[in-house]
């Protein structure tokens, strides 16, 4: 009888023991998902992230592939840094657009850092939609000028530029309305 009012007591204990520690568990848990240690607090901060990286995959990605009319077995493309032949070795160098589009990624990712300077940041805003728009007129110019000399093909990479733009745009409304908010309260007091 003995023996077996340990093994019960014990068995309780460690039942116990375990409600006690999955209670213990929950708690921690719910605490890590109610409050976590690490969260981005402003939407406008994730729009400027992802514009960033769009805007640095534009630049190193393929916008056009031609088939040049004098040899049409080549394959030749068109990336911001120029034209290149099936090895990407660099054919013709046309470094302003790459140059625009890297100036403009490192430029969206310093605007993330300033947001307690909202007046800043809306300026910088409006100048990487300018140079995005910039960007995307020397892009239409050599596109006319390449398709005279074959068959070019628009590749789908090409739309990492307005997908950069609009959640630039999107951000900055955000930024905006954050703004005239804090004007608004400054007003008050």
């Amino acid at each position: 009888m003995f023996p077996i009012t340990i093994l019960v007591i014990i068995y309780l204990f460690y039942q116990k023991l375990g409600v006690l520690f999955y209670i213990y568990l929950q708690s921690v848990i719910i605490q890590y998902v109610k409050k976590p240690k690490f969260m981005i607090q402003r939407i406008q901060s994730i729009h400027y992230l992802i514009a960033g990286i769009f805007q640095l995959l534009f630049s190193f990605s393929v916008l056009f592939t031609i088939n040049p009319s004098a040899n049409p077995t080549e394959i030749l493309y068109f990336t911001a840094k120029g034209i290149q032949n099936q090895n990407f070795e660099l054919l013709v160098s046309d470094y302003k657009n790459f140059i625009l589009c890297i100036f403009n990624a490192v430029l969206i990712f310093i605007v993330i850092f300033l947001f307690k300077k909202q007046a800043l940041q809306l300026k910088l805003t409006r100048l990487f939609i300018l140079i995005v728009i910039v960007e995307a007129f020397f892009i239409f110019l050599s596109y006319q000028n390449i398709s005279a000399q074959g068959n070019v093909n628009i590749g789908w990479e090409i739309i990492y530029l307005p997908i950069s733009l609009v959640f630039s745009l999107a951000a900055y409304r955000k930024v905006k309305k954050d703004w005239e908010l804090l004007k608004s309260v400054d007003r008050i007091r």
